[in-house]
């Protein structure tokens, strides 16, 4: 899906948006509008799972191997935080971050420009 595309300009943001904020008020409210009674206990964090599940929509929409790029650089980024948040020493924590700020960025070099180094 390309940013100029129809798709893109009207009916994602759009969709996307809807959504959210109607799970996000529903996540707040946990009230049915229409009979005002208590009904599914949803979880605060569902809008944000929602952004995540359009995010992969959108990557996906474009090529679905970059979806298998996306969740590699989470799981590196969230095993980062989690030793950072583990790490006892302020070396240690930087070391961390350093780790994960190298992968994620010596990723995102290779794939930016490894095609123009083949050439």
């Amino acid at each position: 899906m390309l940013f100029g595309s129809c798709i893109f300009l009207f009916w994602f943001p759009t969709i996307t948006l809807a959504v959210y904020y109607a799970l996000n008020w529903v996540s707040k409210n946990r009230v049915d509008p229409m009979t005002d009674a208590r009904w599914l206990e949803f979880s605060p964090k569902l809008p944000t799972y929602w952004l995540a599940f359009a995010s992969f929509v959108f990557y996906g929409w474009w090529r679905l191997e970059y979806c298998v790029l996306l969740l590699l650089v989470i799981a590196i980024n969230y095993f980062g935080g989690r030793a950072i948040a583990r790490a006892g020493s302020k070396r240690k924590r930087f070391a961390a971050l350093c780790a994960s700020v190298s992968a994620s960025l010596g990723i995102l070099g290779f794939f930016k420009y490894a095609g123009m180094l083949l050439e």
